[in-house]
């Protein structure tokens, strides 16, 4: 009996606690932002104006340090403009396999006051890879009767 009445407190204290200390940050949790790209942009291509889609205002940009947090950096933020900027290359082959959507998630992050951002860029295919075929030579025989 004490250990289930341990847990309701415990429950009762996160459903109090939680919104409380959600209110300490506001606008610190967001919708995601949506960006498509094609694959094999070069570095530094513009996916899109990330700090006017997240309503920032661009003189702010210097004091917000407006940056992107992910663990491998496809992407960055150029500091003057707020532009999101490819910042590497993007197989989305290698990134994603065969897999029909291929979305790189990841989070940007503005300072003073704290503001995480979720950001999904969609990598569109561009067909670079070249179609194998088992055989190199295919004979097709095509009677004079069949209906074209």
């Amino acid at each position: 009996m004490k250990a289930s009445a341990g847990r309701y407190g415990l429950v009762w204290w996160l459903q109090v606690l939680l919104p409380f200390l959600l209110s300490l940050f506001p606008g610190a949790l967001s919708d995601q932002i949506r960006y498509s790209i094609p694959e094999e942009l070069a570095k530094n291509s513009v996916v899109g104006n990330l700090a006017k889609d997240l309503g920032l205002s661009v003189r702010d940009l210097p004091a917000r340090k407006l940056r992107v947090s992910a663990e491998r950096e496809y992407f960055t933020v150029n500091p003057e403009s707020g532009d999101l900027l490819v910042g590497d290359r993007i197989d989305r082959e290698q990134i994603c396999g065969k897999q029909p959507l291929c979305v790189l998630d990841f989070d940007t992050v503005a300072e003073n006051p704290l503001n995480i951002f979720y950001i999904a860029v969609i990598v569109q295919d561009i067909n670079d890879n070249t179609p194998l075929f088992k055989q190199s030579k295919i004979h097709l025989k095509i009677g004079e009767s069949t209906n074209a």
